[in-house]
C-alpha cells in the first residue's frame, strides 16, 4: 500500500533507515481515502499529542523528523496536513496494539477499530485473545455483562498493586485510572499492596499486626495508615521495604538449600511485615504451587504428603486472590485450578491405596470428586486453550 506514496515521490525505500519509522503512519493515513468509515472512527480517538509532547519531549522530536516531515516534505503528501500525521502518530501510541510477529519480521503494531474505543479497567470484565496465525482480536466476557454496563478490557496485568499499575498507565497510555479499584485503598478487598502494622500491641511480645494501607492510592505522596491503630506510615518507609522484599526475592542466601526453602524463608522472614496477600508474596506463592510437583527432587508422585498439603493450601490462596482482582475464565485461574486438581487427585489415591481405605465411603467420594473436577477442568483448558497454551482453536458458531 505505502509503495504507491514512496514511487509517486520517487523515494527508494531503505529498510534500514529511519524511514521504516512512518510506515504504519502511513497506512493509518491511507485509510482517509481508501476506507473513510473507518478513517471517521479513528479521528475520534484521542491522540494525547499534548501530553507526550511535554513528557516525552525526545520522541516528540523524533517523530516530527522521521514521520511528520519526511510524510509532508520528503514525500510531498500534500492530501495530509501536518496535524493529520501527527494525530495518526498519537492514535498510533495510544491506541493501536501489538501484533504477534516472529523475530525476523521485528516488531508491529495493528488499529482495531472496535478494540479500541473499549476502555480500561484495572478489574476488567472481558479478556482479549491474541491469534498469531492472523493477528485478529477475540473479546470474551469473563464475567455476567448486565445490559447497559459498560464492556471493559484491562492493558496492565491484574496482579500489581494500584501504586505500580497507575504510573504504568499514565506513561504508557497517558491518563490516570480512577476505577472502583484504584480508589479503593483495599482494592476491593484483595489488599494486593497491604503491609502489616509493626507498633508494638499493648502485650509487650506482640505487633499490632493491623492491615497498613495507603490514605489515598491516586497519590503517590500519600501517607499509608493502619486500619487497626491508627498508626501512619510515610509513603518513603513503604517504598524502602517494597524494595528490600523485592531485592531479598531476587538473591539467594547461603542458607537457602533450594528454590523451595528460598521462597519459603522470603515468605516467613516477611509476614510481620507484609499482609498475606501483598502482591510480592502472592508472587512468591504462585512460584511456589507450581514448582511443588513439578521438578526435581519435588515431584508429585515422591512428594511428602505435608508438601502436598502446602501446594493445596497455596492453590487456594491464590485462587482467592485471583477471584477478587481477576475474575471469570482467565490464564492464573486455570493454571491455579489444574495444580490445585491434580493435587488433591494424587493425595485421594495414595489414601485409596492404604488397605483399611480401600472400601471407605469417604474417601471413595473424595475421589470421585477430584475426577470431576479434572473432566470440568479438561474442558476449561480446551475451550481457552489458545490462552493458556498458546494455541488457536477455532471459534464456535
Amino acid at each position: 500500500m505505502e509503495r504507491k506514496y514512496f514511487e509517486r515521490a520517487g523515494w527508494e525505500f531503505d529498510w534500514n533507515k529511519d524511514s521504516y519509522a512512518a510506515l504504519t503512519v502511513l497506512r493509518l493515513l491511507d485509510m482517509k481515502e481508501n476506507n473513510p468509515e473507518v478513517w471517521e472512527r479513528f479521528q475520534r480517538l484521542e491522540d494525547h499529542n499534548e501530553a507526550r509532547r511535554e513528557e516525552e519531549p525526545d520522541l516528540w522530536e523524533y517523530h516530527e523528523k522521521h514521520v511528520v516531515s519526511f510524510i509532508t516534505e520528503k514525500l510531498g503528501l500534500t492530501e495530509f496536513t501536518e496535524d493529520e500525521v501527527r494525530g495518526a502518530v498519537g492514535k498510533m501510541f495510544t491506541n493501536c496494539g501489538d501484533l504477534e510477529l516472529s523475530p525476523a519480521h521485528s516488531r508491529g503494531c495493528g488499529y482495531y477499530p472496535t478494540y479500541a474505543n473499549m476502555n480500561h479497567n484495572c478489574r476488567a470484565n472481558t479478556k482479549t485473545f491474541k491469534y498469531a496465525s492472523d493477528q485478529r482480536l477475540e473479546v470474551r466476557a469473563q464475567e455476567a455483562i448486565a445490559k447497559g454496563q459498560e464492556i471493559s478490557t484491562q492493558y496492565v496485568t491484574s496482579m500489581k498493586p494500584t501504586f505500580a499499575r497507575r504510573p504504568v498507565l499514565r506513561a504508557k497510555w497517558y491518563f490516570d485510572c480512577g476505577c472502583d479499584r484504584c480508589l479503593d485503598p483495599s482494592e476491593l478487598g484483595s489488599c494486593l499492596s497491604g503491609l502489616l502494622c509493626t507498633r508494638p500491641a499493648p502485650s509487650a511480645s506482640k505487633l499490632c499486626g493491623g492491615c497498613v494501607l495507603s490514605l489515598d492510592p491516586t497519590d503517590g505522596e500519600a501517607d499509608w495508615s493502619c486500619r487497626l491503630c491508627g498508626q501512619l506510615y510515610p509513603p518513603e518507609a513503604v517504598l524502602e521495604l517494597i524494595s528490600e522484599v523485592s531485592a531479598d526475592v531476587e538473591t539467594s542466601r547461603d542458607s537457602d538449600k533450594d528454590s523451595i526453602h528460598h521462597l519459603e524463608r522470603i515468605l516467613h522472614d516477611y509476614s510481620t511485615r507484609l499482609h498475606p496477600k501483598n502482591y510480592l508474596l502472592v508472587d512468591v506463592k504462585m512460584k511456589l504451587a507450581q514448582i511443588l510437583g513439578n521438578y526435581a527432587p519435588y515431584q508429585l508422585p515422591t512428594l511428602p504428603r505435608p508438601l502436598q498439603e502446602r501446594k493445596i493450601q497455596l492453590c487456594q490462596e491464590m485462587l482467592e486472590v485471583i477471584s477478587i482482582v481477576d475474575p471469570g475464565f482467565t490464564k492464573q485461574r486455570g493454571i491455579m485450578l489444574s495444580e490445585l486438581n491434580k493435587t488433591k487427585l494424587n493425595l485421594t489415591k495414595q489414601n485409596l491405596s492404604v488397605p483399611e481405605n480401600k472400601n471407605s465411603p469417604l474417601f471413595k467420594k473424595l475421589f470421585e470428586r477430584a475426577c470431576r473436577e479434572k473432566q470440568f477442568l479438561c474442558m476449561y483448558l480446551a475451550h481457552y486453550q489458545n490462552m493458556f497454551h498458546g494455541t488457536n482453536p477455532q471459534k464456535s458458531g
